[in-house]
């Protein structure tokens, strides 16, 4: 839970999109690159998630989320019937390999949309949860 995984903010990658979109005349045909989003470890996630909560009205004032695990042989046997169940079991070592993406290359093309960690989690919990 204390190493390092890559996380996209999905309306900061949106418009990094449409910024690459508009500079199209500028790329060859086949261009590779990554958006450098947040890398929290899972702890600090799990913290960053607590705080939002509090803040947009979910938790109360102290009050902090619990860690818990994936059910992984159930999705394993799930993914059987299930096809998403089987493609969540299939990127299990995401969650066991520190890893983040270096939006270098895409730097060099556009300023790379970016919001705070903690401003983007107070956004999704407030769509999630209508608040």
């Amino acid at each position: 839970m204390n190493s390092v995984h890559a996380w996209a903010y999905l309306p900061d990658l949106a418009r990094a999109f449409v910024l690459v979109a508009e500079r199209r005349a500028d790329l060859p045909v086949f261009e590779t690159l990554h958006f450098p989003g947040h890398a929290p470890t899972g702890e600090e996630l799990l913290e960053c998630m607590s705080r939002s909560a509090q803040r947009v009205g979910l938790l109360r004032e102290g009050e902090n989320l619990r860690r818990g695990g994936m059910p992984w042989t159930l999705l394993r046997a799930g993914g059987l019937v299930v096809p998403m169940w089987r493609e969540l079991a299939e990127m299990r070592y995401l969650w066991d390999v520190p890893h983040r993406l270096s939006g270098a290359r895409l730097a060099n093309l556009i300023e790379v949309p970016h919001t705070s960690l903690d401003q983007a989690m107070d956004e999704t919990l407030r769509e999630l949860f209508k608040r």
